[in-house]
């Protein structure tokens, strides 16, 4: 697989940092697949997110996100976090990886990926196996947007990171 998921734009020089760390402390968030139909349909997933951006996720064959990748590529990443008030999206594409398609630096996050669904899944006899494929997802834009309130009123601070993927595959 030879995608890129270089950044093109920030809305600040902080985004990068800011979004990494709230990635970096909140695995867990909900995926948005869409059906045959052009439904959307959304689960929980956990995440490991390279220093890239790039975001790897464990999921099972029988699923209907693992079906619905089959057909579009196309995912919204959200993870939330209530005490802060703050949620990061990634907007992308998935694609199931291979071992043959992981690079030597990929290796660490893709078994950070199969550690964090062996903690937070029923326990298997295979974590990676045909049974349990490996996502990537490519972000092709990551949004942020922490609210915050002061005795005026709540405010809404957002940070952008666009990425130079195409709009389409």
């Amino acid at each position: 697989m030879n995608i890129s998921s270089h950044i093109k734009t920030t809305s600040s020089p902080e985004s990068i940092e800011m979004i990494a760390s709230f990635l970096e402390n909140h695995v867990e968030g909900v995926i948005t697949t869409i059906n045959e139909e052009g439904i959307p349909q959304a689960s929980v997933i956990n995440v490991s997110v390279k220093q890239n951006f790039e975001t790897f996720f464990v999921t099972e064959r029988q699923t209907t996100k693992y079906k619905n990748l089959q057909n579009n590529h196309n995912v919204v990443f959200v993870s939330y976090d209530s005490f802060s008030r703050a949620e990061v999206e990634i907007e992308g594409v998935a694609y199931e990886v291979s071992d043959e398609q992981v690079r030597a630096d990929e290796k660490a996050k893709v078994e950070e990926a199969i550690q964090l669904h062996k903690r937070h899944t029923p326990p298997y006899k295979s974590i990676h196996s045909a049974e349990h494929p490996v996502f990537v997802i490519f972000p092709k834009r990551i949004h942020m947007v922490t609210y915050l309130k002061d005795a005026a009123e709540t405010q809404a601070f957002h940070e952008t990171i666009e990425f130079n993927l195409p709009s389409t595959f």
